[in-house]
């Protein structure tokens, strides 16, 4: 199964079977005249990255999205009717408007340059070979089951063989579901937040870092967000803003190392020879193997059971509760002092008279009561007196937030 689905991953990489499902309903921007303009500036960003033969896709949809993806032989970069409408209503200046599409574009441009879509299209083209599998090996079981099912000496083993299957594979499903597909995304979570920094960031070298600041601006108008959690596929809004912040244009092309680009596919290949010379090296011995994983699991059990009774006999865990207790309170407190210290820090530094690009950020942090973003945007020259709009900050925090009212102030005098 593992060989068949290494081989289906592969020729999926190659031909686009994958890809080909999530484009199916795309259309070529270059193919409408009405996109004529999105089209030139598509083509005008493509040519700050070294990349060619870049398809643009619209998507009918009404969902704000745009994405990239990628076979051995062909580029996509996607964005939805919703995605470019919502851009174009958040700015009144047209000029803002191509500046903002700008920089999603070459935001999109850089995950296609990094091959950021590798370990999703990998995890699809696992899961539809998985379906695959399952679906012909329940066909043939059927098949045989039903005829060993007329046959009155074998009709019970085909009942005993059917149920034994169908617990097996409701136990597969739920490790799956619940362990191996969880443990997946957190990860993935994790390396993507971190591509999302060095898409913005290549986005920013490649046109300078105003049209991505009015792209990532558009997003905190469309959901106000500042916090995302471990959980989140992108990280917080405002620090994706202020990591692009004055990221001056440069005179090269964009480009990728050779690890950037293909390791997924070399991760994969390493795993790959490793299950086949452990495949290979112990076949004749996988008896032996798995009377040594049980002994192993036998041992484990008996371990953490004795562990576990010795624990209570002794009333250790009377301490280790108190340990944990403690070492919490430790991290409250921790967590208090670093913030205090970094209040102090924004203090001594903060600005009061003069008004800059990312003043806004402030009205957000207050609205979603974060104050740890509030302290690094002031930390990044925030003017807070700021008089760039309607509002003063303390108008507006007393409207939406008044208990934020208390951290100024302590910032302020």
């Amino acid at each position: 199964m593992f060989i068949m689905t290494i081989i289906y991953l592969f020729l999926d990489l190659f031909f686009g079977f994958t890809v080909a499902t999530l484009v199916r309903d795309c259309k070529d921007i270059s193919t409408l005249e009405e996109f004529s303009l999105h089209k030139k500036l598509f083509d005008e960003t493509l040519n700050e990255f070294d990349m060619d033969d870049v398809k643009f896709l619209l998507q009918e949809s009404q969902e704000v999205n745009a994405f990239a993806v990628l076979t051995l032989r062909k580029k996509y970069v996607v964005v939805t009717t919703a995605m470019l409408n919502h851009l174009t209503n958040s700015f009144p200046n047209i000029e803002e408007q191509k500046l903002a599409i700008k920089g999603m574009i070459a935001h999109e441009l850089s995950h296609l340059l990094n091959w950021d879509s590798l370990p999703n299209l990998i995890l699809l083209s696992g899961q539809n070979i998985a379906y695959y599998l399952s679906t012909a090996l329940n066909f043939v079981l059927n098949i045989i089951l039903l005829i060993l099912s007329y046959i009155p000496i074998t009709a019970i083993f085909s009942f005993i063989v059917r149920i034994a299957f169908n617990l097996l594979q409701l136990g597969l499903n739920l490790v799956y579901t619940y362990v191996l597909h969880p443990t997946y995304l957190l990860v993935e979570r994790f390396l993507g937040r971190l591509n999302e920094y060095r898409s913005d960031y290549q986005s920013a070298e490649a046109l300078s870092w105003k049209p991505m600041h009015l792209c990532l601006y558009s997003l905190l108008l469309l959901d106000g967000n500042t916090y995302h959690s471990n959980f989140s596929t992108h990280p917080n809004t405002i620090s994706r803003v202020l990591y692009i912040y004055k990221v001056e244009r440069t005179p090269i092309n964009i480009g990728a190392s050779f690890v950037s680009k293909y390791f997924s596919i070399l991760l994969l290949a390493l795993i790959s020879i490793c299950v086949f010379y452990l495949t290979y090296e112990y076949f004749d011995r996988i008896n032996e193997v798995s009377v040594a994983i049980e002994n192993y699991l036998i041992q484990s059990y008996n371990s953490s059971k004795n562990f576990l009774i010795y624990l209570y006999d002794s009333n250790l865990y009377i301490f280790i509760f108190i340990a944990i207790i403690l070492f919490y309170l430790i991290y409250k407190i921790s967590k208090k002092v670093i913030l205090e210290q970094k209040i102090k820090k924004v203090i001594k530094t903060i600005n009061k008279n003069e008004n800059t690009d990312i003043d806004f950020l402030l009205f957000f942090a207050i609205q979603n009561n974060d104050l740890h973003s509030f302290l690094n945007i002031l930390k990044y020259g925030a003017n807070i007196n700021t008089t760039g709009f309607e509002k003063t900050i303390e108008i507006f925090t007393q409207e939406v937030n008044p208990e934020f009212i208390n951290h100024i102030n302590r910032i302020k005098n």
